[in-house]
């Protein structure tokens, strides 16, 4: 695959969304009673914890998806990502493709199109280039 042209990346509108999506719901627990969701919201200025969904909120599951939104900003604020030449190229040696792969993640990706299509191994890379020390 070609490298794509580096351009303005339309990055911070799909954050906002996400981390809007992400914040607790207004109407309360019963939004989340019988359903498979659960949050857990925990504020560092107040140490309180908000949680949503039950006797789900004690399991400890992946964050799937979610996790792209602090990656992300955490990527851009340590300089491990530039959004106007954010491209990286899949490599299935370090990242083989999974059963569970959509299609469009078997490919070169940029910030954008990782952040819209979730791609878990975009991600990752962003996460080892931002290293564990930061």
């Amino acid at each position: 695959m070609r490298r794509a042209e580096p351009r303005r990346l339309a990055v911070w509108p799909l954050l906002a969304a996400g981390l809007v999506a992400a914040a607790p719901p207004v109407v309360g627990d019963d939004a989340f009673a019988g359903g498979t969701a659960a949050m857990v919201v925990h504020d560092l200025r107040s140490g309180q914890v908000l949680r949503l969904g039950g006797e789900r909120t004690a399991l400890r599951l992946p964050p799937c998806s979610t996790f792209k939104v602090p990656n992300t900003l955490i990527a851009l604020a340590a300089g491990a990502v530039d959004p106007e030449d954010s491209y990286v190229e899949w490599d299935p040696v370090r990242a083989p493709r999974e059963a569970f792969w959509s299609d469009a993640w078997s490919q070169g990706q940029d910030l954008e199109s990782a952040f819209r299509r979730s791609a878990v191994w975009y991600y990752q890379e962003l996460a080892r280039r931002v290293g564990g020390e930061r």
